[in-house]
């Protein structure tokens, strides 16, 4: 969280965020590839046949601890039909390193920084998305972890270009309102925003921001709870909260009511229903509603739902190893940590797999 503000109050000193947005033409790449396909963002006329094929472009800083700890949303967003994604770096002496990290890595992943200048210009924030429709064109961009919400609605047909174009003016009014310090101006660019799209994640991050920055915790939970009650069925929403219950124990209770009132609606996708469950099993301490809230979230979900993105799966087995090792059933931790590790033996999971089995031999 500390990051997020350090990196808001940068993005605040200097202006508006990308150079290219919603509307604008993609720019044609001339980059240096080291793995995977080429990517083509600018290169072909309009292709009416492909009206439903998106390309994705992804700015990433490849080292950044957030990058290297999002395999599981990159597969979510790069094994969707019909969709093209590729990742841009500006520093090239971070590729050798990060191939030896990543070396079954299989997006295109290109060094090209004269695009990187152009797309990004003053934006600090990575990993950072732009998303190209058919025509050439920039229909969407943010952040990458919100990038799976928007696709949501493109899937659904329920994406909309002149949305996004206000919505981004409107995003902009918020950033000047923050540097001015404006209250109304912000709180009104925000409702604005809302009205047009109750879970905008970008607009909440600032918004809530705001409130936690001049230490308004209460006002930011009060503004989450009365957006959640009107819109019952907008998931985001929901997702703030038992984040902020995480983060402010004050809220801890009333974060567990929430994520089963996120079960009662039937919201989420199976991965956002993991990932609750993931953020109720590590992040909340000594709290029995949380364990049992993330326990049924997990029995919501079947392992099979994530056989076609093993980062995914993996993180299944290790949410259950977690919630075995609360209840204190280490032998069954121990079991699902070690299928956990042999889908993706990564060094975090070998050494938590470690530690269960020791604690077994005590």
């Amino acid at each position: 969280m500390l990051k997020k503000i350090c990196i808001l109050l940068a993005v605040l000193s200097l202006g508006n965020l990308a150079a290219l947005s919603v509307g604008d033409k993609a720019l044609e790449l001339k980059s240096k590839y080291y793995s995977g396909k080429v990517f083509k963002a600018g290169f072909y006329m309009v292709d009416t046949k492909n009206q439903n094929k998106l390309k994705v472009l992804v700015f990433a800083r490849l080292l950044a601890g957030d990058f290297l700890n999002s395999d599981a949303l990159i597969e979510n967003i790069g094994s969707r039909k019909g969709v093209s994604l590729a990742f841009a770096t500006p520093m090239e002496a971070e590729i050798e390193i990060f191939m030896k990290q990543k070396p079954g890595f299989k997006y295109p992943l290109l060094f090209d920084r004269n695009a990187h200048d152009k797309y990004m210009e003053k934006n600090i924030i990575y990993p950072y998305a732009f998303v190209i429709n058919y025509e050439n064109k920039i229909i969407w961009d943010g952040e990458l972890m919100d990038l799976p919400s928007m696709l949501d609605k493109f899937e659904a047909g329920k994406y909309d270009i002149e949305k996004g174009r206000r919505i981004n003016r409107y995003l902009r009014d918020m950033q000047n309102a923050m540097r001015s310090g404006s209250e109304y101006q912000l709180d009104r660019a925000a409702r604005e925003i809302l009205a047009i799209d109750p879970g905008n994640p970008g607009c909440l991050r600032l918004r809530l921001f705001a409130f936690e920055n001049t230490n308004r915790i209460d006002e930011a939970w009060k503004f989450l709870d009365e957006f959640r009650r009107k819109n019952p069925q907008e998931k985001y929403l929901y997702m703030l909260q038992i984040d902020m219950g995480a983060r402010y124990p004050v809220f801890s209770e009333q974060a567990a009511m929430v994520g089963r009132e996120f079960l009662k609606h039937k919201l989420g996708t199976n991965d956002d229903r993991l990932m609750l469950a993931w953020m109720f099993l590590s992040q909340y301490n000594f709290n029995v509603d949380a364990v049992e809230c993330g326990e049924e979230l997990l029995a919501s979900l079947n392992v099979a739902n994530f056989d076609k993105v093993p980062a995914m799966k993996s993180l299944f087995y290790r949410a259950e190893a977690l919630a075995f090792y609360k209840r204190g059933k280490i032998a069954e931790a121990a079991d699902k940590q070690k299928l956990s590790c042999d889908i993706l033996p990564s060094a975090e999971n070998r050494r938590i797999l470690e530690y269960y089995q020791k604690l077994l031999k005590k």
